[in-house]
């Protein structure tokens, strides 16, 4: 048990060390939680240790998505808003809670190839900041992993300039 909880320990740490300072869950709350959620997975056919740590390390990164969002919906006196709230577009900036912003653009994303709503999505590339989420997405498609028609999906920009008109263009 100490070689796991050890192993636990690190993977936890790397997950927190991109985290704002002062996040209030330390490493070994952290472990902790995501041990509880461990424990209590039922019908896991687990593969080996690999696929265990992986399972962890999943489990962590929701646990931090879950901080994220209940902090910031603290933070704004509500939940996080729903999809049916009539905004004319979806809009990923740079900057505040990394973490939570690539797991929101991706919730995006998935609902618009599910076609659960058709707003135009705005990326939103000041200084390169998306360019790794963008490299992902053209690999994927280069890999035929998914469709070459998903990268309609988003409109990627530089700049603050082109924010309005690539809203425009799909709407």
């Amino acid at each position: 048990m100490p070689i796991v909880y050890s192993e636990l320990h690190r993977i936890a740490h790397g997950k927190l060390r991109g985290e704002r300072v002062g996040h209030t869950l330390n490493t070994t709350g952290l472990v902790h939680e995501a041990f509880l959620k461990l424990v209590n997975l039922r019908d896991v056919d687990w593969q080996d240790r690999t696929h265990f740590f992986a399972v962890a390390a999943r489990l962590m990164r929701q646990i931090l998505i879950d901080y994220a969002r209940a902090r910031n919906r603290d933070k704004r006196g509500g939940g996080k808003a729903e999809l049916a709230v009539p905004a004319p577009f979806v809009f990923a900036g740079a900057g505040g809670d990394t973490l939570l912003a690539l797991d929101e653009a991706l919730e995006m994303l998935a609902w618009k190839q599910l076609g659960l709503h058709n707003k135009p999505i705005v990326i939103l590339n000041i200084a390169g900041y998306w360019d790794p989420l963008l490299a992902m997405f053209a690999r994927a498609v280069d890999e035929n992993f998914i469709y070459e028609r998903q990268r309609a999906l988003y409109r990627a920009v530089p700049d603050v300039s082109g924010v309005l008109p690539a809203i425009a263009a799909d709407l």
